[in-house]
């Protein structure tokens, strides 16, 4: 997972099935398949990260 700063926005790109997991928790932002954009204009919201990085961890380690 990783963060891009844009004009408009902050970019969250995690790959999937995190963001559709988690879609109604995500239903304020725009998302696409692998992207969530956090609008410049508002605070980040820094436990909605959390849980989407933890939910990309627990994915990586079910894979293993």
């Amino acid at each position: 997972a990783y963060f891009a700063y844009a004009k408009n926005h902050i970019g969250l790109y995690i790959p999937p099935p995190v963001i559709q997991d988690h879609k109604k928790e995500l239903i304020s932002y725009v998302t696409a398949k692998a992207t969530v954009r956090f609008p410049n204009d508002q605070k980040l919201p820094v436990a909605l990260v959390k849980r989407l990085i933890k939910a990309r961890i627990r994915n990586i380690e079910k894979s293993k």
